[in-house]
């Protein structure tokens, strides 16, 4: 079984998670351990705790949890990764996803179109469009349940299209905890994930050019905004590269 697309590849689909929620929009500056969006707290280890904003992605994604348990179901975002490295939980939601990943890595899969765990810049951006289409997940494989310092990223099809990306050398996908504090000056009070995107097997580009980028915590798992990050994140989200609805983003929010 090879290459990137094979019938006999069974997908986690869409049908074991639930539907996609409603689109719903907030005002950047409201965002807060109030809602709307799900914040991560313990059991999830401090570094993935809270809500993440993801760097120079234009009108596209802007805003990410690890929180949960939310509305996804099928083993999306459950709020704890110590309890997803069992020999039951992988054969239900990782043996499929990811062939021959050993079990005992810590695996975190987030729904891109989930609930309350993915925010957009504007809700025009083809970004919001295309994931749903597909229903895009990101499978995180930490290299430690309880202290992670990096993952790597496994990009999922979770609707019924026999599609997965297995060409790791065209294109790797991993994350970085930032433990020198002179890479993270700008944002001192803020946990910093460098996310590293490597295509065509050569190398990324410096930061805030095409293949780096930063999750930079903004929100604790209190639900407290961390300065200077959130204030900066809301600058952001108004400045004309983030699209036509400067200050508002979007997210999904599940259906009751």
């Amino acid at each position: 079984m090879g290459g990137w697309w094979t019938k006999e590849w069974k997908p986690l689909t869409s049908a074991e998670a639930n539907p996609i929620g409603d689109l719903k929009q907030v005002n950047a500056a409201d965002v807060s351990g109030d809602g709307p969006m799900v914040i991560g707290k313990a059991p999830l280890p401090p570094c993935m705790q809270g809500l993440f904003w993801m760097t120079w992605q234009g009108s596209g994604s802007c805003l990410a949890s690890l929180g949960g348990p939310n509305g996804d179901g099928g083993g999306l975002s459950t709020g704890d990764l110590t309890a997803q490295s069992t020999g039951e939980w992988y054969a239900k939601y990782v043996d499929a996803v990811i062939p021959n990943l050993a079990e005992n890595k810590p695996v975190y899969p987030v729904r891109v179109s989930g609930d309350r765990v993915w925010a957009f810049a504007d809700k025009d951006s083809p970004e919001v469009k295309m994931t749903e289409q597909i229903d895009l997940a990101y499978f995180f494989v930490f290299d430690d349940a309880k202290n992670p310092t990096k993952a790597d990223i496994y990009p999922r099809f979770l609707a019924k299209k026999g599609i997965t990306l297995d060409w790791p050398w065209l294109f790797t996908f991993k994350m970085f905890l930032v433990q020198d504090p002179s890479e993270k000056t700008d944002y001192p009070n803020s946990v910093v994930w460098k996310r590293v995107s490597t295509g065509l097997g050569g190398k990324p580009g410096g930061p805030g050019r095409e293949g780096v980028y930063y999750l930079i915590q903004v929100v604790d798992a209190e639900g407290k905004k961390i300065e200077p990050a959130f204030s900066q994140w809301v600058k952001a989200m108004n400045a004309p590269e983030a699209g036509n609805s400067p200050g508002i983003i979007t997210y999904h929010e599940a259906t009751k």
